[in-house]
């Protein structure tokens, strides 16, 4: 029988039962994190949390890009509706999430792994569509699936757009890539 160590065990206060933890035996890591006995600087979460006061102030004041993103963006008939409404949508999008969350490194880090999220929810219909879960059935069609699959391209030029990037720009680079590793230069279709 193979004996296995110890789990490293931990006191309240962060320190191991040999006085160290895992951080402090290595001294070229460095914590940004304020030690487990640190008073706690912001109070109560009521302390911090802004008000519906402070969040009002917050709104942005001039919503006319916005506004006129959402005109742009507007549904219109199916069969007159072009691929600018895509776009247009995705930019409207875009500015409404600035306006009502900011622009920071941590907004944007949150856009960019809701693409994650939307992946998730793709292969969960995909599992329904097969049925894989016994004991729930088959619980999605092709047309959930399909569905999933365009939140994350709608996600996904919706995360572009927030870089400051043209969406369309950037696909149709993408489409150039990819068109380029599928036939040779001279058999491009114009």
């Amino acid at each position: 029988m193979t004996a296995h160590p110890a789990p490293h065990a931990f006191a309240a206060d962060g320190s191991s039962a040999t006085g160290s933890s895992p951080e402090s035996d290595d001294p070229s890591r460095e914590s940004d994190l304020p030690p487990a006995d640190a008073a706690p600087t912001g109070g109560t979460l009521a302390d911090v949390a802004p008000t519906d006061a402070a969040l009002a102030d917050a709104a942005p004041t001039d919503t006319a890009p916005i506004d006129a993103a959402l005109t742009d963006a507007a549904p219109v008939d199916a069969g007159t509706a072009g691929d600018g409404r895509v776009w247009a949508t995705a930019r409207a999008f875009r500015l409404w999430l600035d306006a009502a969350n900011g622009t920071g490194d941590a907004e944007l880090t949150c856009r960019v792994l809701k693409l994650t999220e939307e992946a998730g929810e793709v292969a969960g219909a995909w599992i329904g569509l097969l049925g894989q879960n016994p004991r729930k059935g088959v619980t999605h069609t092709r047309d959930d699936v399909a569905a999933e699959l365009a939140d994350v391209a709608f996600t996904a030029l919706v995360a572009i757009e927030s870089l400051g990037l043209d969406a369309r720009t950037v696909l149709d680079s993408c489409a150039d890539k990819v068109h380029a590793r599928i036939a040779p230069a001279d058999r491009l279709p114009s």
